[in-house]
């Protein structure tokens, strides 16, 4: 699934809920949600990884462009 998304805003794929919330220093950050739960995790969530790529159990958030200012990000997400 292809999204774009504006820091604070979130789509659902299968039982997440994933939440762009902003960039710092030019690396996006997201929110992983279950669908009607609590957080299950944060991205980054320690060393940077390459090419804007996040992994939590079975999905995988690659972001494919940032805006300049870091409030827009759009980006793939595979849930398998």
């Amino acid at each position: 699934m292809n999204f774009s998304l504006a820091a604070g805003q979130s789509v659902v794929v299968g039982t997440y809920v994933i939440e762009f919330a902003g960039a710092t220093a030019g690396v996006p950050a997201y929110n992983l949600y279950l669908v009607g739960g609590g957080l299950v995790a944060q991205f980054p969530s320690g060393a940077r990884t390459p090419n804007w790529s996040y992994i939590y159990s079975n999905v995988l958030i690659y972001t494919t462009r940032l805006s300049t200012d870091g409030q827009t990000a759009t980006s793939i997400v595979v849930v398998k």
